[in-house]
């Protein structure tokens, strides 16, 4: 079973879902609601997880009473929580609040990310978060946590294949890029320096870099070439973590089945993505990923 190991964020989120977003001052009863951990790494380690990986995180969660809440979740979807935070009284995990449009499938999102626990990060690993990342076949960073992230750099092996998940721009993705045997974001992701956030990731290092456009077509660059994906077309009912999914999917693509090429685990990754978007709410849909978990046993 390939170890995939997952570097950064893990948040509480608070769901709400509603058929139409709230307007100004507007308040209305929602017909749903859910409690799970999020972030873009813990999410991705979920899915490596669901896909049959042997999936660690390594984050900075601390000793907080709402952290066993996230905890209790990613322990029971198969995913081992290394935690560099050795203090006690650590203060709450960042709370993340999402409602859910699902006339639509659209979400509003608002969260303090890394929050103040990145204060708390030991300056060096502890003996066990090295010795799994020294094992690893392929690692995600998701750029929160730089510190963790720098001293996760310096162990893995290289043979480990990396994914860099680009979200909003971060000084350590200067650092991390050059490592990455794909760095993916969105297509409007902003990298300083750059107009097309493709050749901005190439220029940092990266040795393929893939955008995202939501359902459409997605971009795989490589220095000499450049490619499109095209992702399955459904009934969207609930787009958060689509990214997350994809970004899980694509790295358990990658150490699960090396004869694929770039464009081939992209392709998994989307349609792993776009059947994410098919099931309301963020766990339902695990157990409806049979048919996909085949072919990463071919």
């Amino acid at each position: 079973m390939p170890t995939a190991v997952f570097v950064g964020l893990c948040t509480l989120d608070v769901f709400h879902a509603l058929p139409t977003p709230l307007g100004a001052n507007e308040k209305a009863r929602a017909h749903w609601q859910y409690l799970a951990t999020g972030g873009p790494a813990a999410n991705a380690a979920v899915i490596a997880a669901a896909l049959s990986h042997k999936t660690f995180f390594l984050t900075a969660l601390g000793d907080h009473p709402l952290a066993e809440i996230v905890r209790a979740d990613l322990s029971g979807h198969g995913v081992a929580i290394i935690d560099t935070i050795e203090d006690s009284g650590t203060p709450p995990p960042p709370i993340s609040l999402i409602r859910l449009a699902t006339d639509t499938g659209e979400r509003s999102v608002s969260s303090l990310n890394d929050g103040a626990l990145g204060t708390y990060v030991p300056a060096e690993l502890p003996t066990d978060a090295r010795d799994i990342l020294l094992g690893a076949d392929g690692v995600l960073f998701d750029g929160y946590f730089d510190g963790l992230a720098r001293a996760a750099l310096d162990v893995i092996p290289d043979s480990a294949r990396v994914v860099l998940d680009v979200g909003s721009h971060k000084e350590i993705y200067r650092e991390l890029a050059p490592r990455a045997d794909i760095a993916a974001a969105s297509a409007e992701a902003t990298i300083p320096g750059a107009d097309d956030p493709a050749a901005g990731l190439l220029a940092l290092g990266a040795h393929c870099a893939v955008t995202t456009a939501g359902a459409d077509e997605i971009r795989v660059v490589h220095s000499d070439c450049a490619e499109t994906v095209t992702p399955p077309s459904v009934d969207a009912v609930d787009t958060l973590g689509a990214g997350d999914a994809f970004h899980g999917a694509l790295l358990a693509a990658l150490i699960a089945r090396p004869d694929w090429d770039d464009v081939a685990a992209v392709d998994f990754a989307a349609r792993v993505a776009s059947h994410r978007t098919t099931i309301l709410g963020p766990r339902a849909w695990l157990d409806t990923l049979t048919p996909l978990l085949g072919e990463l046993r071919s």
